[in-house]
Parts: structure tokens; sequence; C-alpha cells
């Protein structure tokens, strides 16, 4: 097995260099200009969301005050949705919903873990995308 610096494999480097970026990505969002809201804890969802294998993903949902539509911010994890509950308040304060979600088979997500496979590297599951549907088609979402 190819090996890069360090000793890890290029597997492990991949998974290293995307949850870097989807950090990096959320600390940027969470920097934006964005509706000024007052000061209020978002409203958290705590659900099982399906996929279309019927598999259910723990998921939190993250409401800004007021009555919505708001554009929404996905993040999935495989180290615990609950790192949500400190960037929510930012998130709803800027007018935006957070959505984290475990990935399949991590913390209260049923299924297998399998890394890759759930969105679609090694199959035909898309957990990503389907997540990515299931807001668009939710009241709160602005799509």
């Amino acid at each position: 097995m190819a090996r890069g610096a360090g000793g890890r494999t290029m597997k492990q480097s991949a998974v290293a260099w995307r949850c870097l970026a989807a950090a990096g990505l959320l600390a940027a969002l969470a920097a934006l200009p964005g509706t000024a809201l007052q000061q209020s804890a978002p409203e958290r969802r705590q659900l099982m969301v399906a996929m279309r294998d019927g598999t259910r993903l723990a998921t939190d949902v993250y409401l800004p005050p007021g009555p919505g539509p708001f554009p929404a911010v996905l993040a999935r994890t495989p180290y615990n949705k609950d790192f949500a509950l400190g960037a929510a308040p930012e998130f709803a304060r800027r007018g935006y919903a957070l959505v984290a979600q475990d990935t399949r088979g991590r913390f209260k997500s049923e299924g297998d873990n399998r890394p890759f496979e759930s969105d679609g590297w090694l199959n035909g599951r898309q957990d990503g995308y389907d997540t990515i549907e299931w807001i668009a088609r939710q009241p709160w979402s602005s799509g």
C-alpha cells in the first residue's frame, strides 16, 4: 500500500484533507456577512433522515429565529455532529440554517461505517446527495 509523508496511506491523507477543507469552509462561511438577526439561540431539531436505501442518518437542524426560508449549510462528519452546537449560534445570527449529520454507521446514525462508500465512491449510495435533496424539500430551506 502506498504511503505518503508521516506513514499515512493515500486514503488516510485524502480523508484528512477533506475534513480540513470542510472545517475551513465552515469557518469561512461563519465569517461572511449575512442578515443580522437578533441574538437568540437557534432552534435545534434532532432528526433521523432516511437515505435512498432506507438507512436513517442522525441529523441536527439548527434554525435561526424568524419565519424563513433560510439558506442552509450542510456539514457531514464521522466525528460526531454535536460539534455544531458551538457553531450554530453564529450561523443563525447571520441568517443561515446549519444542518449537521453523522455519517453512515457513526454515532447515532444507522448502517455500517465504510468511508467513501456512503458518498458514492465505491457503490450506488449517495448519502450527501440524498441529504442535500432532503434539505431542498424542507419548508424552512430556501433551496
